[in-house]
């Protein structure tokens, strides 16, 4: 009958099939953001920042291969909506796209996401290898891109 689904007894020996299938990426490819390259970056985003009266400071870049997050803490009495609504003159200020800003919950800093000038692939190779994916203790764990 359609849509029947086997039970869990019959799936005892299944073994899921090896990351070995999936297509390697090509050699010398992979995502690096020099360290000067990031601190010039959060260097011209404070200045941004600044030019719109917002101060506080860059404490920490984290670079990816499609976009680089800005971990911002603004300065006392700097209300995070106010950084939050700046989001389309901080990416015309910033050459950029577009710019995504939030809060980070849980933490003192505001998350301000801009796209590299270039972007990188990700093989779903590299996702499924991953350390993070093979580690979880998530039921189920998806790749998404």
């Amino acid at each position: 009958m359609a849509g029947e689904v086997a039970p869990l007894s019959a799936m005892a020996g299944y073994e899921l099939p090896s990351e070995d299938l999936l297509q390697l990426p090509p050699e010398g490819q992979g995502f690096y953001m020099s360290q000067e390259r990031m601190e010039q970056n959060a260097d011209l985003l404070e200045s941004v920042l600044e030019d719109f009266g917002v101060k506080g400071e860059i404490i920490h870049v984290r670079p990816g291969p499609v976009v680089t997050l800005y971990e911002f803490e603004p300065a006392p009495g700097v209300k995070s909506s106010r950084v939050i609504g700046l989001a389309d003159d901080i990416a015309r200020s910033m050459s950029a796209i577009s710019a995504r800003v939030a809060v980070v919950p849980g933490r003192n800093v505001i998350g301000i996401e801009l796209p590299n000038e270039t972007r990188e692939t990700v093989y779903f190779r590299e996702l499924i290898g991953s350390a993070g994916f093979r580690n979880t203790s998530c039921k189920l764990a998806l790749g998404l891109g």
